[in-house]
């Protein structure tokens, strides 16, 4: 009788727990600041904040918004999108960036990206897979945390800060 008593306590508990649990909102995971210039050559970490706009009519869409975790002078990608892989090798469509992150004087960083923007065309044969890509490759030299804008064409943008 007292092991039943105890087991019943103890489902309760658990129970009572799993809904505390439940109704508090789930916080996604923080990245924390990159660390400052290591004395002791560890490597040197920048995390960088990437948002691809592009105009749709009188509105701007989001195409993404990656928070990335870059080792400097080590090259980093992100796609937020999905492939195609009906056939032979996947076709990669949606916002890729690729790109790099080096200190440079004065505690100035210098960030190499190419920006791919790629959609899937529409086609009427079945065996017959395409995607519409353009791209920009840009270098430039940033402050830590100032925000900087980059206009690709009339239509598409991005703002990219780097910590």
């Amino acid at each position: 009788m007292r092991h039943l008593m105890f087991l019943t306590t103890a489902c309760g508990v658990a129970a009572c727990l799993a809904m505390a649990a439940a109704q508090q909102p789930q916080q996604p995971p923080r990245l924390s600041a990159a660390p400052e210039l290591a004395p002791n050559g560890q490597q040197q970490y920048h995390t960088l904040n990437i948002k691809v706009y592009e105009k749709r009519g009188d509105s701007q869409k989001n195409l993404a918004d990656p928070t990335i975790l870059a080792a400097d002078q080590k090259p980093f990608s992100f796609i937020s999108g999905g492939e195609i892989a009906q056939i032979g090798p996947a076709l990669e469509f949606g916002t890729r960036v690729d790109g790099s992150v080096e200190t440079i004087e004065g505690g100035l960083l210098q960030v190499t990206l190419r920006i791919s923007i790629g959609n899937p065309v529409p086609l009427d044969d079945p065996d017959t897979v395409a995607v519409r890509s353009r791209s920009i490759d840009v270098r430039m030299k940033l402050k830590r945390s100032a925000k900087t804008t980059f206009q690709v064409d009339a239509d598409t943008w991005f703002d990219i800060c780097a910590n």
